[in-house]
């Protein structure tokens, strides 16, 4: 606790800021806030950068460290979403700034573990497959300090187009060569199955050709692999976990990291819509194979997140995509996320 002759001493300092010169001013508490470029003393104007900083960030947990990578964006049709009143839904978005009707920006974000001895990539985002939209992924792992080749692991929560199309490049090689893939037995099942092929409308065919040539090269290098959903996938990286999520696709899974104490929850596509399903949990969206069950597995685990208050790692949560939820009402008035603060990544 300060006593009075430092708390007043901090006064001081504090008051001092207010009678600096403008330029010593400006020094000490960053760039102007008015756009325009500052010209330094004898020097030349600033150039504005015109594009974002990297897309990553970095969280510790327990002893190791886990970074969000962005890789795409799109647009989220409300009309895609269900089980709630249409005013309802309209009122939620609309309290989260978006017109009613009118489609609300979404992310693909991918986590990354770095466990000291293994690095261990969770998810690829959608590689070429999205055009401009996506693929942000490598460049975004460099901007990281890391490398594609540097990757040992990934693990895939499941095979829709935005998590697994990163595997490979515009010309089908390997994006990450030295890596084993892991993906739940039933998932690889159902999605490289000729009837899962034969069943899907002509729209969505596309997708599916393109996730079996983004799997055959590794499966052709002897490293894809399956395990079966609760699983530990990685004999190597004994602090991760699979859990079983259903519903979304036949084999879901999330991926649990616990450290030193700590745990994050990768629950990949648990939630699409912030605004709407983290209040409403039983809210729906077409993406989801089996609307009902996915359903159930959300109004499961919400509580069991909130209660422990885990870190969680959501795909399609605005970026960084990590934070934590929180009950309202014991969980009778839905959910509430809280994102994750800057300084906690420190």
């Amino acid at each position: 606790m300060l006593d009075r002759r430092h708390f007043m001493q901090s006064l001081l300092a504090v008051a001092s800021l207010a009678t600096l010169p403008a330029a010593t001013a400006n020094a000490a508490t960053g760039p102007s806030v008015s756009g325009a470029p500052e010209t330094p003393a004898g020097g030349t104007p600033a150039t504005p950068r015109t594009t974002q900083a990297p897309g990553f960030f970095r969280l510790p947990v327990g002893g190791v460290t886990v970074f969000a990578l962005f890789d795409a964006h799109g647009k989220l049709d409300p009309a895609i979403l269900h089980g709630a009143d249409r005013k309802d839904i309209d009122a939620l978005l609309e309290d989260a700034g978006i017109p009613a009707g009118q489609p609300a920006t979404s992310n693909v974000n991918c986590f990354l573990l770095d466990a000291g001895t293994r690095r261990v990539l969770m998810d690829t985002g959608a590689g070429a497959f999205f055009g401009t939209r996506g693929g942000y992924l490598p460049e975004n792992l460099r901007a990281a300090g890391y490398t594609p080749g540097g990757i040992d692991h990934v693990l895939l929560s499941h095979l829709h187009p935005d998590h697994a199309l990163g595997l490979v490049d515009a010309a089908g090689a390997r994006v990450f060569p030295n890596a084993g893939v892991h993906v739940s037995a039933p998932e690889l099942d159902y999605w490289t199955s000729d009837a899962t092929l034969a069943a899907a409308p002509e729209g969505r065919k596309a997708g599916l050709l393109a996730l079996r040539k983004a799997l055959a090269p590794y499966r052709d290098a002897g490293r894809l692999h399956t395990f079966a959903p609760g699983a530990a996938p990685l004999a190597d990286v004994p602090l991760v976990t699979s859990v079983d999520l259903p519903g979304h696709t036949p084999g879901h899974c999330g991926f649990r990291v616990t450290s030193g104490g700590a745990a994050l929850l990768f629950w990949a596509d648990i939630i699409h819509s912030t605004p709407v399903q983290f209040a409403r949990p039983e809210v729906s969206i077409d993406f989801d194979v089996d609307q009902k069950a996915a359903v159930a597995t959300r109004l499961r685990l919400l509580p069991q997140v909130a209660a422990e208050d885990c870190w969680v790692a959501g795909s399609h949560l605005p970026f960084p995509g990590l934070g934590r939820v929180r009950a309202r009402n014991g969980g009778k008035g839905g959910y509430a996320w809280l994102p994750v603060n800057y300084a906690d990544g420190l």
